[in-house]
C-alpha cells in the first residue's frame, strides 16, 4: 500500500523513481546516490536494527528516530536486503508531498474508493475497537496451547509507520490488491513500472513472479501469506493468529497459489 501510494504520486508527476532522497532526507549518508526506486525495491543500503519504541511517537518522531539510528552499508547498495526502514522513510515522503498524514492518505486514496468500513480495513490503533477482532496466541516451537494471548501495544503500532500498522479482513485485502493490479488506483502501466521484476525479486512492495505476486508478513504471532495472479482474479490469502514458519513462507505461497488455480480449474470443469 505504501508502494502504490508512491506510484500514485509518481503518476501525478510529483515525484520520480530516479529522484534521489537528498531533497527529503539530506542527513542520510549517500543520500545523493540513493533513489526512490532503490528504496521501493529494498536496495538502498540503509540498515536499521533498533527495536520498537517504548513510548508512543508521532509520525515525525518515528521518522526522526529512524534517521537518528539507521546506518548505510555501501556493500548492500544495489543489492536486495529487506529493511523496513525504507518504507518508514517512504511514508514520510508521502506525507511531505501530499500534505496529509500517512493514515489520511491511505484512507482517502485506497480505502474510501472501495468503500471499506472500519470493520473491513483500518489502522492498528482502531483495531481494538472492532467487536469481532482476532487475538493472537503465544506459541513456542510452532505449538500453541491457547492459554496465553499477546496484545500489541500502541507504541509498537505507531512505530510501524508505512510497514505494518494496517489491518484488514482477508476479503478486504483481496479487494485492495485486486484494485491495485487491475488499475483502479493507477494505470496498469504504472503498476507494471512499479513492480518491474518477474524473477521473484522484491520490487514495489511485493515479490514478483512471471504470473503472480507474493507477499508475507509476521507480527506478534500473526502471519499473512498472500499471493495473487497477475490479472488479479485468482488469489490465495492465509491469515493466522498463531505461530508462523518464516523460512518456508515462499514455498507455502507457491503451494497456495497452485491450489487456488487448481480449485478454479475444477470449478470451471464442474460448470461446463
Amino acid at each position: 500500500m505504501t508502494a502504490i501510494a508512491l506510484a500514485q504520486l509518481i503518476q501525478a508527476g510529483k515525484v520520480h523513481y530516479g529522484d534521489n532522497i537528498h531533497q527529503y532526507y539530506s542527513q542520510i549518508p549517500a543520500s545523493h546516490n540513493i533513489t526512490i526506486r532503490e528504496m521501493l525495491n529494498m536496495r538502498s543500503g540503509l540498515i536499521y536494527t533498533l527495536g520498537a519504541p517504548k513510548t508512543v511517537l508521532t509520525d515525525d518522531q518515528v521518522i526522526q528516530r529512524s534517521l537518528d539510528n539507521l546506518t548505510y552499508d555501501a556493500d548492500f547498495h544495489g543489492k536486495q536486503n529487506y529493511q523496513a526502514v525504507n518504507f518508514v522513510l517512504l511514508a514520510g515522503i508521502i506525507e511531505k508531498i501530499s500534505g496529509q498524514s500517512y493514515e489520511q492518505y491511505i484512507t482517502q486514496h485506497l480505502f474510501q474508493p472501495l468503500q471499506l468500513t472500519n470493520t473491513q480495513a483500518g489502522f492498528a490503533w482502531n483495531f481494538a475497537q472492532q467487536p469481532d477482532r482476532t487475538v493472537s496466541y503465544v506459541a513456542k516451537d510452532g505449538i500453541g496451547t491457547y492459554d496465553k494471548t499477546i496484545t500489541e501495544n500502541l507504541a509498537d503500532m505507531r512505530g510501524e509507520l508505512g510497514t505494518g500498522n494496517i489491518y484488514t479482513t482477508p476479503y478486504a485485502l483481496y479487494r485492495l490488491e485486486r484494485a491495485i493490479i487491475q488499475g483502479k488506483y493507477t494505470s496498469t502501466a504504472a503498476v507494471a513500472e512499479l513492480r518491474d521484476t518477474t524473477d521473484g525479486q522484491y520490487g514495489g512492495g511485493v515479490y514478483n513472479f512471471p504470473t503472480y505476486v507474493y507477499s508475507h508478513g509476521v507480527k506478534n504471532y500473526q502471519e499473512l501469506v498472500f499471493t495473487m495472479s497477475d490479472d488479479g482474479n485468482t488469489a490465495a490469502i492465509l491469515m493466522t493468529n498463531r505461530a508462523y514458519d518464516y523460512n518456508n513462507a515462499l514455498p507455502r505461497a507457491k503451494w497456495y497459489y497452485h491450489f487456488a488455480q487448481t480449485a478454479e480449474l475444477a470449478t470451471e470443469v464442474t460448470k461446463s
